[in-house]
């Protein structure tokens, strides 16, 4: 549903939630029943299973007054899950790539100080994720304001680059969304030496 054909949208997640409310993609705000922003909108789920959801769509009138005949439903089989899921990664400094759907052995190498391109699903688009490096010694993150390139204005893809910070070694990739504490399936990357980061 986009901007110019609903101002409201709701979801049959059981049990009913009334307090439930509908968000513009654009800005994360809540959308007033007088002025949608953006070109799109979402509501939230709490379910954490596959199935079948029925997204309404519900327009309004300028004054807020619900106009039940101009409602219109689909129904989807979607996945609502705890955590984003990593479909693959791209080392954009190398074009080397993993597509960790088909091959979750697949191991990316990346130099210190290379940027990465992390694909998959169920990232906040109003940004907040967050990249985690772990192997045995602990973990290292990759996030906005870390004083290194990172970009993660997307639902489907995170853009960071590799601080010298982390160590040369084997790690596992994992995604996190601000609004999770779960963190995504974990994707291997093998991070080599930069001479620069010495």
């Amino acid at each position: 549903y986009t901007a110019a054909n609903v101002t409201e949208l709701s979801l049959n997640e059981p049990p009913p939630d009334p307090l439930r409310r509908s968000y513009s993609c654009a800005s994360g705000r809540q959308i007033s029943q007088d002025a949608l922003t953006g070109s799109c909108a979402y509501t939230l789920s709490a379910m954490a299973n596959t199935g079948t959801i029925t997204l309404t769509g519900t327009n309004s009138n300028v004054k807020g007054v619900r106009q039940g005949a101009v409602s219109s439903a689909t129904a989807t089989t979607v996945t609502v899950g705890l955590a984003p899921i990593v479909t693959g990664l791209v080392n954009v400094t190398t074009s080397a790539s993993c597509d960790v759907q088909a091959n979750p052995s697949c191991t990316l190498v990346a130099n210190q100080g290379d940027i990465l391109e992390v694909f998959g699903k169920g990232f906040s688009l109003t940004g907040g994720n967050l990249l985690e490096l772990s192997n045995q010694s602990g973990s290292d993150w990759l996030y906005q304001d870390d004083g290194y390139y990172f970009w993660d204005g997307s639902r489907t893809q995170i853009n960071a680059q590799v601080k010298c910070s982390v160590t040369p070694g084997a790690w596992t990739l994992y995604a996190k969304s601000p609004t999770s504490g779960t963190r995504s399936n974990g994707a291997p990357i093998l991070i080599t030496a930069n001479a620069n980061c010495n």
